[in-house]
């Protein structure tokens, strides 16, 4: 059985910016499919 995880586009978590990740910005972790 395959699960097909959540609807294409679905925002998955956010990433805040911080000294570590040196990102200006939030960011947005977002659930893609990946076709060959």
């Amino acid at each position: 059985m395959q699960l097909e995880g959540p609807p294409e586009g679905t925002i998955i978590t956010r990433v805040k910016p911080s000294r570590e990740n040196c990102s200006s910005e939030e960011s947005n972790i977002i659930w893609t499919r990946q076709y060959n």
